[in-house]
């Protein structure tokens, strides 16, 4: 999206090594002129700070275990600018332990 920025939270620091995903992104992100746009960090995502218009999370719910499970989705929650889906219907939503995530309609 022009002129929208990034930010990565990876959830392990291995994860930026070279032979992973990051670093090839970190040369897309390069190769398309996005390097200023989007940063990849390295914190641990329950002491990210900040307001986001977007949030999107991809294989984090099944990174965290299910014992940090809540703690993850209130900490999205919270750093939401706008939040749009209360925290108790995302745990509804989850199947274990396939890890699988509904897609049902938000106004069921």
């Amino acid at each position: 999206m022009p002129g929208a920025t990034g930010r990565t939270f990876p959830d392990d620091v291995r994860q930026a090594s070279p032979a992973c995903a990051i670093a090839p992104a970190r040369t897309e992100a390069s190769m398309q002129g996005l390097t200023g746009h989007n940063r990849i960090l390295l914190p641990d995502f329950r002491k990210v700070t900040g307001q986001f218009d977007r949030i999107v999370s991809t294989e984090m719910i099944e990174a965290v275990g299910q014992s940090c499970r809540e703690t993850c989705f209130k900490t999205l929650y919270d750093r939401a600018a706008y939040p749009t889906y209360p925290t108790c219907r995302a745990w509804r939503l989850i199947r274990l332990p396939t890890g699988c995530v509904s897609g049902r309609p938000v106004n069921e």
